[in-house]
């Protein structure tokens, strides 16, 4: 496909998926986990930026029944923001996986992933430490945020490690998302 089709593509599926998210804000989020499947359907063939982008400007409300619909169109968003990017700009066929070169050549980066993977699974086991002592416990958002951000790896041995978590879907199948989204924009960074 060419780009200017490419482009046209995706300037009216993601769109469609902004109009989407602007009719969930305007009926506040009453058509619950419906709209929900729909959104992240429509994140599928491209349109997660414009989902993405409705949601943060105009439906900022954020609950457990929109959780995981929320996690899956910000992963499919950098997931395809990445490829979209490595299509454009790739090494043109040859590609490499060396990622421990890269680490030891990066080593700022290699210590930032490391540090915010560690937060991220402490983060983990003081909410499991608090939940089991009924003590105020870390927001959902901010453990999701850590794993986004950098923390999908220590969110998942954490959450694995201390059983903490491991029920709730945009937990046990967002972290996991987070993880490939992360690898992605990796391999994607180190192929330019």
């Amino acid at each position: 496909m060419e780009w200017s089709r490419a482009i046209q593509y995706l300037v009216i599926i993601n769109m469609a998926g902004f109009l989407l998210a602007a009719a969930d804000a305007w009926m506040r989020g009453k058509t619950g986990r419906q709209m929900g499947a729909v959104l992240m359907g429509i994140s599928l063939p491209g349109g997660a930026l414009g989902v993405l982008a409705g949601l943060i400007l105009l439906n900022r409300r954020l609950d457990k029944s929109n959780m995981m619909s929320r996690v899956f169109v910000a992963c499919m968003a950098v997931l395809q923001g990445a490829l979209l990017v490595f299509l454009k700009n790739g090494s043109g066929g040859e590609f490499t996986f060396a990622f421990w070169r890269f680490f030891s050549a990066h080593r700022l980066l290699t210590a930032c992933l490391v540090l915010v993977n560690l937060v991220t699974f402490a983060a983990f086991g003081i909410d499991k430490w608090k939940a089991v002592r009924n003590r105020p416990r870390i927001r959902i958002v901010t453990l999701l945020g850590l794993s986004f951000f950098g923390g999908a790896a220590g969110g998942l041995a954490g959450m694995y490690l201390f059983h903490h978590k491991t029920r709730r879907d945009y937990f046990a199948v967002g972290l996991p998302l987070m993880l490939a989204a992360q690898a992605a924009v990796l391999f994607c960074v180190m192929n330019l």
